[in-house]
C-alpha cells in the first residue's frame, strides 16, 4: 500500500526509482471463482462454501444462494448427499404450510414458498451432478483433464473463463504437458492443496 508513496518521496529526494506490482493468480477474479469451487467440495459443501458459490458471478451455478442459507442457518449440513436431502425435507415442509387453510395462522408453519424449494431443488441436483466428478480420488493428470475440460466446456454458461482459455491455449501453443510424477491416487483435500500450491 505504500510503494505509490515511496516511488514519490524517491522522486522528490532526486532518485529515480520504479515499481511492478505483481498480481497473484488468486488476485484474478475468475481463478478466485475456480477455486472458492475446490475449497468448497475440500471443505465437504458446507453452507459458507455453497453461499459463496452461488453468489460467484464468475460461476453461473444453479445453487440458490438463499434457500442455502436457509437451511444452514436451521441445521447443520455437509455433503452434496445431504443438502440434497435437505432440501427435499424443506419442500415437504413447504408443501404441508401451504396446505393449511388460509385463515388458521397457529398451524401454519413458517417457511420459504415451496416454489422457491422445488426452484432451488432442482437447481442443486444439477450442480450435484457437475461437481461430483471433483470428489473422486483419480490420478491427478487425470484429474487436471476433467478441470481443463470442466473450464473449456464452461459447463455452468453464463460463466467468465476467458482468462482460463487463453491461458490453456497458450500452454497448448508452448507443448506444455501436465504429467503425473509421484501420485497414484490424489485425494480430493491433497489435490486442492496443490492447486493453491500452484496459484500463488
Amino acid at each position: 500500500p505504500y510503494t505509490d508513496l515511496a516511488i514519490r518521496a524517491l522522486a522528490r529526494a532526486g532518485l529515480p526509482a520504479t515499481a511492478r506490482r505483481r498480481t497473484g493468480y488468486r488476485e484474478i477474479p475468475v481463478v478466485r471463482a475456480v477455486l472458492a469451487l475446490l475449497r468448497a467440495g475440500a471443505d465437504g459443501w458446507t453452507r459458507h462454501g455453497l453461499v459463496e458459490l452461488g453468489s460467484q458471478p464468475y460461476l453461473a451455478s444453479s445453487v440458490d444462494a438463499r434457500v442455502v442459507n436457509y437451511i444452514g442457518f436451521r441445521e447443520r449440513v455437509t455433503g452434496l448427499d445431504g443438502w440434497r436431502a435437505a432440501l427435499g425435507r424443506l419442500l415437504d415442509e413447504a408443501r404441508a404450510a401451504e396446505a393449511v387453510p388460509e385463515g388458521d395462522d397457529e398451524r401454519r408453519a413458517r417457511t420459504l414458498p415451496s416454489t422457491w424449494v422445488e426452484r432451488a431443488r432442482d437447481g442443486f441436483e444439477q450442480f450435484a451432478d457437475q461437481v461430483r466428478a471433483i470428489e473422486a480420488s483419480i490420478p491427478l493428470a487425470e484429474w487436471l483433464e476433467w478441470l481443463e475440460g470442466w473450464l473449456t466446456d464452461d459447463p455452468w454458461r453464463g460463466g467468465d473463463y476467458e482468462w482460463v482459455r487463453r491461458q490453456i491455449n497458450y500452454c497448448r501453443r508452448q507443448g506444455l504437458v501436465c504429467a503425473e510424477c509421484v501420485f497414484d491416487d490424489l485425494p480430493f483435500d491433497e489435490r486442492s492443496a496443490v492447486i493453491a500450491e500452484l496459484t500463488e
